[in-house]
């Protein structure tokens, strides 16, 4: 069943997302109001990320916290996805049944992040290694079933450099893709930076496009400069490039941080 859902009852939806942009969730930076400023002429803005495990499956609490966020980010005319995470599966499940019943679109899980406190329970952004694959499966089909939005699955194609070894973290990104796929996963999405080159990796696209037609989300310094700074040029040649490789959306992070319209101007010429 969560491959059909997966693969079939979404279509339209993500379908109506293809070759977009959008804001990609940043911790303490994608509120709702971040997303509803800078957020205009997204296909999707990413509130959160946000921790499942403060609010203890208090389904209450976490819709009266949710529901603003989401209503503030509507204001961009995007679709609202949440990022989240939790060491409890159970308040995890809990959180995102607050955000559907809050109005939002998608759900994001983050097997993402570099947090120490997630990474060394097998969780965060190692979640994507071989060795811890069993629980983001697990992880993945109980959100999914969960749901009655898409499921989207966010993990790193490169370790960060805050780890000590800029590596690899899944063996095969396109069987990994696969298989969350069959567990319920609607999309996913990827980080590909490479942090000690201070580059993206749009080898690690076209691996999973040419075994795959799983929606690909993609993000990492699109629009981002050597210097540091932001140019509107180089978030289209960085996002075509991006798109060209295999994804389906291209999410901006940083750069929309520093430029509140380089989203909305970037989308106009894409």
């Amino acid at each position: 069943m969560g491959e059909v859902k997966a693969m079939k009852c979404y279509k339209a939806l993500f379908d109506g997302m293809r070759g977009g942009t959008g804001i990609s969730s940043m911790v303490n930076v994608t509120s709702g109001k971040f997303c509803g400023d800078y957020g205009r002429g997204s296909a999707m803005v990413q509130i959160g990320g946000y921790g499942a495990d403060p609010y203890e499956g208090n389904r209450k609490a976490i819709v009266d916290f949710l529901k603003p966020h989401i209503e503030e980010a509507r204001r961009s005319g995007a679709k609202v996805a949440v990022n989240t995470l939790a060491l409890n599966l159970d308040y995890l499940v809990e959180f995102v049944k607050g955000f559907e019943e809050a109005g939002g679109d998608f759900v994001e899980y983050n097997a993402h992040t570099p947090s120490q406190g997630y990474v060394s329970k097998g969780l965060g952004y190692i979640q994507f290694a071989p060795k811890n694959q069993r629980s983001l499966f697990e992880f993945t089909k109980r959100l999914s079933d969960a749901l009655s939005i898409p499921l989207i699955v966010k993990g790193r194609a490169w370790s960060p450099a805050s780890s000590g070894s800029v590596e690899r973290v899944a063996a095969d990104y396109a069987v990994l893709a696969e298989e969350l796929v069959k567990h319920g996963a609607s999309a996913i999405h990827l980080n590909i930076r490479k942090e000690d080159e201070k580059r993206y990796d749009l080898d690690v696209l076209k691996e999973i496009r040419d075994k795959s037609d799983v929606f690909l989300i993609a993000s990492g310094y699109a629009g981002l400069t050597h210097g540091g700074g932001v140019s509107l040029d180089k978030a289209v040649s960085d996002a075509k490039a991006i798109l060209d490789a295999g994804a389906d959306l291209v999410l901006i992070g940083e750069a929309a941080m520093h430029d509140p319209t380089i989203v909305e101007r970037l989308a106009e010429r894409l």
